[in-house]
This record gives C-alpha cells, structure tokens and sequence, in this order.
C-alpha cells in the first residue's frame, strides 16, 4: 500500500511544474505596449510627410505671393470646370500625382479650399486623387514587375478623370450632397496670400500638429481593424469576386493585398512573385490595372473623408468602378490580337 501511494503521488508533482511556466501579461503593459508602438511609428511616418509638407507649403505660399497659381489654374481651368470644381482642385491633383496623398491634402488646405467647396464637389475631387496619386513612385513599381510605365499612366490618368466625371453627373444630376464642407477648425485656419510670413507660419504649424493627431489616428483605426480580422476577413470575401472578373488564381492573393493595403505592399509582392514564379504578363497586368483603380481601400478613404469627402461615396464607388471596368478589360484584351495585347502589358 505504501508503495502504491507513493508512486500515485508522484505524477501529481509532475503535473505542477508546466504551471510554472506560464506568465501572464497585465493589460496595463498591453496597453501601454500597444501605445508605446503606435505613437513611435506614427511619428517616423510623420517625419517622412514633413519632407513633403513643408516644401509643398512653401512652395504654395511663394506661388500665392506671385499669383503663379491662378495662372496655373487658368491652364487648368478647362478640366475643373468639366468636373464641377474650382480651378484650385486642379492643382490639388497635380500636387497628389507629383507626391502623394498627404501632398494634395496639404495643397488643399493651403488653398483653403474647404471653405468654399459643397460635399459634392470635394468627393469629386477626392475620386481624382484616390485614382491617380503618387505616380513616381507607383508607376516605378508597375514598371519593375513588367507593366509598360505608359500603359499604367494612361490607365489611371485616364480612369481618375473618367470616374470623377460620372460621379459628378451623377451628384449633379440628383443634387446630392450639396451642403457645405464643414471641417474642425484648425483644418480651416483662417488666412489669405495677403497674410504676413508670420500669420502664414503659425497657421500652418497648427496645419502640421492636426495632421499628425490625423496620421496617428489612422494608424490606430487599421491596427484595431487587423488586430480584429476584418481585414482578414474582408480579403477572403474578395477572393470569390476576383475569380469572377477572370484575375488569374496566382496573383489573388497579391492583388487583395494591393487593394487592401496599397500598391507599395501588393506592388512588392507581385515583383518578388514574378520573379520567382514567372507569372503571365496578362495575369500581372489585369492585377495591376484592378490595383491601379482601387488600392488601400480603407485608409486613403479615410484620409478623404478628413477632407470631408463623404464616407459612403468614397469607400463604396471607386471599388464599384475598379469592378466594372476590369471586367469590360479583361474581356476586350482577350478579344484584341496577340502582339497587340503584349505590347499594352508587357514592357520590353
């Protein structure tokens, strides 16, 4: 009896020590981690948009002093117009196609465009610069995985103004969201190009301090949104639509990267996966052309809407868009001669 009481109780230890092993972390120190992360990474980001912001607002300061925009947008008056816009937007897109989405919001505010555009007009313009932004750079990409850097411009150039057309006619012709913007206050600091140099700076310190709670702030909102699996889960609801458009089953998961996250992401991987896998040139540019329309859904769409785009539009019509039209391209490739389609999609 001795014996098998002491052999029982042995095991009985044994299952003590695992215990020991575990740790249990506060949610204080989640919290704080969690912060500690946010805010570091939110402020490198936001030192790269200083190397933009600042000499894009001087910039636009030094061409309000000169009167240099209003001749610019006498130039480019024809497009805003078309558009419903005021010859001001117009230099806000080619601020956003020479540098980048934080470019053109700057541009826009610099412009005080917020204080004389309805909700109709800005969600226009903000379609212009979903489309088409940030072309340096991301054609570069399209470029480096095979796509022919005309084609790629062409594409989105041509897309942004076509799409931005119709959702103007289509806002026009309803009368839709015709009420005034209304942004926070320090977005629509007071200020004209008579101001003095000093008025000018402190504004657009202030202009630079939102612009950072802005940054942060979306930084946050896509953590929490990935942290959650909804962007998980709205990647793999994609899947069964992208199968549809005819996008081949090897650059799915890329191309729903790009879409979610950004051509930058999707735009890498779809090189690295050239690369080692040898995609189809018309797999990869039926990717790029979907990319090229609606890319980082959530986060540029956000960025609008700090402009006072309206929400609904923005998240809802440009994948609408990216969906119709791919399927009208893909069908019209298949259907065009051999060299003809090769030469469009594939870069010598």
């Amino acid at each position: 009896m001795l014996f098998l009481l002491t052999t029982y109780h042995l095991p009985l230890t044994t299952y003590h020590l695992p215990l020991t092993t575990y740790h249990f972390i506060p949610l204080t120190d989640k919290v704080y981690s969690f912060l500690s992360s946010l805010v570091k990474d939110a402020f490198r980001v936001y030192l790269d948009l200083l190397k933009i912001m600042l000499p894009v607002s001087l910039g636009v300061r030094l061409l309000q002093q000169t009167n240099v925009i209003d001749i610019l947008g006498n130039w480019l008056a024809p497009l805003a117009i078309a558009l419903g816009l005021p010859s001001g937007g117009a230099m806000v897109w080619v601020n956003t196609l020479l540098t980048n989405m934080y470019g053109g919001m700057i541009t826009f505010h610099s412009l005080q465009l917020g204080a004389t555009m309805s909700v109709a007009q800005v969600t226009v313009l903000a379609q212009l610069m979903l489309v088409a932004h940030t072309f340096p750079i991301e054609l570069s990409i399209a470029r480096k995985a095979g796509i022919p850097f005309l084609s790629m411009f062409l594409w989105r150039f041509i897309m942004a103004i076509v799409s931005a057309w119709m959702l103007y006619l289509l806002l026009s012709s309803f009368q839709l969201l015709t009420a005034p913007v209304h942004l926070p206050e320090a977005m629509t600091l007071p200020g004209t190009a008579q101001d003095t140099w000093p008025v000018w700076l402190m504004n657009e310190v202030q202009r630079y301090i939102m612009v950072f709670f802005v940054v942060l702030a979306l930084m946050a909102v896509m953590r929490i949104l990935k942290a959650s699996g909804f962007i998980d889960a709205f990647s793999r609801s994609l899947r069964p639509v992208m199968r549809w458009l005819g996008i081949h089953e090897s650059v799915i998961p890329i191309t729903v990267v790009g879409m979610t996250l950004g051509i930058l992401y999707g735009g890498a991987l779809m090189i690295e996966e050239t690369r080692k896998h040898n995609l189809a040139p018309k797999d990869v540019f039926y990717a790029f052309c979907l990319m090229g329309i609606c890319h980082s859904i959530i986060e540029d769409s956000l960025l609008m809407m700090t402009l006072g785009a309206n929400g609904y539009v923005v998240f809802l019509y440009r994948p609408l868009c990216a969906l119709v039209t791919l399927f009208i391209v893909v069908r019209v490739f298949n259907s065009l001669p051999a060299k003809l389609s090769t030469w469009i999609m594939q870069r010598k």
